[in-house]
């Protein structure tokens, strides 16, 4: 029973990770192009003629939010289990969005020549990492936690 458990979370958590994948994938694109239809726009032949290296940003959308999902389903099993160096890995996993976030940005303005809207994902990037690191570095409460029982 409790295996079960444990199996139906970590499948409605990558669930969760694939739904938001693609939704994050249609908003910065449609922030870009406009109005998106639903299909990949990977296999659209006329996207590339509207918005020039618009595949590359998508590629590269797919490429660092796999990446990140990775990043933070092995961050996940680490925090869930209490092991020791969980907060090293926590203290990545909020500097490697701030750098996804500022990489993203940079790709897009270089690949297609468009400076998209990635103001309120830096702010929460930057917030996030502004609380949380500190938080893992320094707290008495994460030290006890995080040790090998």
């Amino acid at each position: 029973m409790n295996k079960a458990i444990v199996v139906a979370g970590a499948l409605a958590l990558c669930l969760g990770f694939v739904i938001g994948a693609q939704a994050t994938l249609v908003n910065r694109s449609g922030r870009l192009i406009g109005p998106i239809p639903t299909g990949l726009l990977l296999n659209d032949p006329y996207i590339e003629k509207q918005v020039p290296g618009i595949r590359s940003v998508i590629a590269c959308d797919l490429v660092t939010g796999t990446l990140f999902v990775a990043a933070l389903l092995y961050a996940a099993s680490r925090f869930f289990r209490r092991k020791k160096g969980t907060p090293q890995v926590m203290i990545a996993i909020y500097i490697l969005q701030l750098a996804i976030v500022l990489f993203t940005a940079f790709w897009t303005r270089t690949a297609v020549g468009v400076a998209a809207d990635f103001s309120g994902q830096l702010v929460r990037a930057i917030l996030s990492a502004a609380i949380w690191i500190p938080y893992f570095s320094v707290s008495k409460r994460v030290r006890e936690t995080f040790v090998v029982p």
